[in-house]
C-alpha cells in the first residue's frame, strides 16, 4: 500500500523530504500557510499535492510531518490538536532541532494518535542519503509510532539512530550548538577583512573552516538564534570561552591536553580524519 506523507512546511527540510518520499514511491501532501511557495516548488507531478487548507491534508495523508520554525511549531500543534478526531490511527512527527519543549505537545494527543519525533543530521545539500543520519527521539510510553517512523526511514536508506531527548538535547548542544558558535564567530572575525586576499592567503583547514561558516548563511537567523539560546548551548560556550582564554594564558598546559586527547583518539583515526578533510576540501574545487 502506498502511503500517504502529508508534509506540513515548505522550507529546506520540507522540500528535500518531499522529493526524497516522492522518489521513493509515496503520495506527497504539501501545506505552508504561504501557499506562494508552492509556485515555486519544482517538484511537480501526479504523486505531489499542494493544500490551502491543512484541514485538506489531514483528511489525505497517513503520515504528517511537521517542519516548521519554532515560532510556527506551537500554532500547527494546536491546530492539529483541534482536529485530534482526523488524526486517529495517523502518525504525527516534527524534525525540530531541538525536543525538550516539543515532547510536551505530543503527550495532549489522545492515545489513538500515533507521536514521534525525528532530527534529520544534515542540510538541504545532502546527495546520498545512504551516507546521511536520522535521530529517532521516541516519546516516552509512546513509542509505537517511532517504531513506524523508524522502518520508513530505514527502508529508505537513512541510518536511524534512536535517543531520548535528554540524551539527544545535550549531545546536540555540543556537536551543532558549538559548531555553529565556531561559525559565527568565524565570520563575525572576517567580516571587515578583504575577502579576495583572506582567499589568496588560506590553506586547507582555513578553506575548510571558510566552507563551514558560509555554509551556516544558508540558514535563517531565526536558526541560529534559536540554537545558541539554548542552555546546553550556553553552559558549552561558556565552557569554550575558558578554554580559549587558558590557551592564551598558558598555551603549553592546553598543548598537553591535546596530546593526551591524541592518545585516546588513536593514531588510525587521526590520519583517517586528515585523508577526509582533504577530500572535502578538493571536492569543492
Amino acid at each position: 500500500m502506498i502511503l500517504n506523507i502529508g508534509i506540513i512546511g515548505l522550507g529546506n527540510i520540507g522540500k528535500l523530504f518531499s522529493k526524497i518520499f516522492l522518489e521513493n514511491g509515496y503520495n506527497v501532501n504539501i501545506y505552508d500557510k504561504n501557499s506562494e511557495k508552492y509556485d515555486k516548488c519544482y517538484y511537480k507531478g501526479k504523486n505531489i499535492k499542494f493544500f490551502r487548507r491543512l484541514n485538506s491534508l489531514i483528511n489525505k495523508s497517513d503520515l504528517i510531518m511537521i517542519s516548521v520554525d519554532k515560532k510556527g511549531l506551537r500554532e500547527i500543534f494546536n491546530k492539529l490538536l483541534k482536529n485530534s478526531d482526523k488524526l486517529e490511527g495517523k502518525l504525527i512527527f516534527d524534525t525540530s532541532t531541538f525536543k525538550k519543549d516539543v515532547i510536551k505537545y505530543y503527550y495532549k494527543f489522545p492515545e489513538s494518535i500515533l507521536v514521534s519525533s525525528m532530527h534529520p543530521m544534515f542540510g538541504s545539500g545532502i546527495r546520498n542519503i545512504k551516507k546521511h543520519k536520522i535521530i529517532i527521539t521516541p516519546i516516552p510510553n509512546r513509542e509505537k509510532g517511532s517504531q513506524i517512523l523508524s522502518s520508513l526511514l530505514s527502508s529508505i536508506g537513512f541510518n536511524v539512530i534512536e535517543s531520548y531527548y535528554e540524551t539527544h538535547d545535550k549531545a546536540i548542544s555540543l556537536t551543532i550548538g558549538i559548531s555553529y558558535i565556531i561559525g559565527l564567530s568565524l565570520s563575525e572575525l572576517i567580516s571587515n577583512e578583504n575577502f579576495n586576499k583572506l582567499e589568496i592567503f588560506s590553506g586547507t583547514t582555513f578553506k575548510y573552516l571558510g566552507n563551514h561558516y558560509k555554509s551556516i548563511l544558508l540558514d535563517v537567523p531565526e536558526l541560529a538564534e534559536y540554537i545558541v539560546r539554548q542552555e546546553y548551548v550556553k553552559e558549552y560556550a561558556k565552557e569554550y570561552v575558558k578554554i580559549i582564554n587558558r590557551l592564551r594564558k598558558n598555551p603549553k598546559y592546553i598543548l598537553n591536553n591535546l596530546i593526551d586527547f591524541k592518545k585516546k583518539i588513536g593514531e588510525e583515526d587521526i590520519k583517517k580524519s586528515y585523508v577526509n578533510l582533504y577530500d572535502c576540501i578538493e571536492s569543492s574545487l
